[in-house]
């Protein structure tokens, strides 16, 4: 790779295996063989995307990733691929950073979250926002670094 790694993600059967980073690249392998099975750049419209957060969906034909642009209004994305072809499903912009992004089990939502300290719920197929969620702190901002469907 050209550039660091900045986050991974391990399909649940552990086959599969996910990276992106500052490179504005996300590269999937197999696991057992080392093989790269895709390659593709994050880059969208002029803006410039580092992948800051990647996930796939538990039997990996599904991958989410988030990050932030060099555009100063829209300061984050959100993106859902076909994995392992690499095929854009969908892509919508954030006001934010995006530090963390997740699929739900069922592969019908995304959830985002990261420097907005919101948790923004998107449909996993038309990047349409469903819900969002505003988070507060007493002792200053309250970034999201992590989440988790249950």
């Amino acid at each position: 790779r050209p550039g660091r790694v900045r986050c991974v993600a391990l399909s649940s059967d552990a086959t599969v295996v996910v990276a992106g980073g500052f490179d504005k690249l996300v590269t999937l392998h197999h696991v057992d063989s080392g093989c790269r099975l895709h390659h593709f750049s994050a880059e969208f419209d002029d803006f410039g995307a580092t992948v800051l957060s990647v996930d796939l969906s538990e039997d990996a034909s599904r991958l989410a990733i988030g990050g932030k642009t060099k555009d100063k209004r829209l300061k984050g994305f959100v993106a859902a691929y076909q994995a392992i072809s690499g095929d854009l499903i969908g892509a919508a912009y954030h006001y934010a950073e995006v530090w963390c992004v997740r699929l739900s089990k069922d592969k019908s939502m995304i959830a985002v979250g990261g420097y907005d300290a919101k948790v923004s719920l998107y449909d996993a197929t038309s990047l349409t926002l469903l819900q969002e969620i505003k988070y507060t702190s007493d002792r200053g901002p309250a970034f999201l670094w992590s989440l988790a469907f249950s």
